[in-house]
């Protein structure tokens, strides 16, 4: 986006926003919910600034309530993202990148913190082309006025990270380890513990020997035979 006459924007790193895209259903046709903003009050999502030790789709729902006053369904992955152009307090403007997440109206405040500052429309896909105030939105509502039927699949929320059932398997594993050694354990001990019944079974064997008896009875027969002779 080319800066306004007279604005300097600045060369620094591009800033990171996340917005929010409220929608709802209002007599079966899709419409998008834009704010104005406080000082130049063109059309915008709602919008803020990435938060400490907070998701990035809780800070889009954040913004949505204070600066739209709208409760719902956010989606937990950005559905869209444009480049724009945000004004500091000093005057400045720098290069944003905007991350945008899907939110389905379920509750609109009469009362919410920003009211005052600002303004809030409902519009189909193609009043808020004409209406939006940035670049980047025009061209993502021109592409949803086309067809409002396969708009609704393309920003129904979604999450981040579907559960598998990988973590299911690891835990199966060591189970199985267990059991293998438990079992080869098992055999070690019924080996060990037969060992010594053959090494006595062996043994008895070997203490019935003839040899000593028969070296006595023959001994003796030739004693016999010299005392006769």
């Amino acid at each position: 986006m080319r800066p306004e006459s007279g604005k300097t924007v600045s060369k620094r790193r591009n800033l990171i926003q996340y917005a929010t895209l409220p929608y709802r259903l209002e007599g079966g046709e899709p419409e998008v919910l834009l704010i104005t903003s406080r000082e130049t009050k063109r059309w915008i999502l709602p919008k803020g600034n990435p938060k400490k030790h907070k998701k990035s789709f809780m800070v889009a729902a954040e913004e949505a309530f204070e600066e739209a006053g709208v409760k719902g369904k956010i989606s937990e992955k950005p559905f869209y993202t444009f480049d724009s152009v945000k004004r500091l307090k000093s005057g400045r403007e720098v290069p944003c990148r905007v991350r945008v997440f899907t939110l389905a109206m379920k509750k609109e405040l009469a009362a919410w913190p920003e009211k005052n500052q600002r303004e809030r429309a409902w519009m189909s896909f193609a009043e808020a082309a004409h209406n939006s105030g940035e670049s980047g939105l025009v061209t993502l509502f021109l592409d949803l006025a086309a067809d409002p039927d396969l708009a609704l699949e393309k920003i129904k929320p979604l999450k981040a990270h579907p559960k598998t059932k990988t973590k299911a398997k690891t835990k199966a594993k060591p189970k199985l380890k267990l059991k293998l050694k438990a079992k080869a354990k098992g055999k070690a001990k019924t080996e060990t513990k037969a060992k010594p019944r053959l090494k006595l079974k062996a043994g008895a064997k070997t203490k019935t020997k003839p040899k000593p008896k028969a070296k006595q009875k023959a001994k003796a027969k030739s004693k016999s035979k010299k005392g006769a002779k």
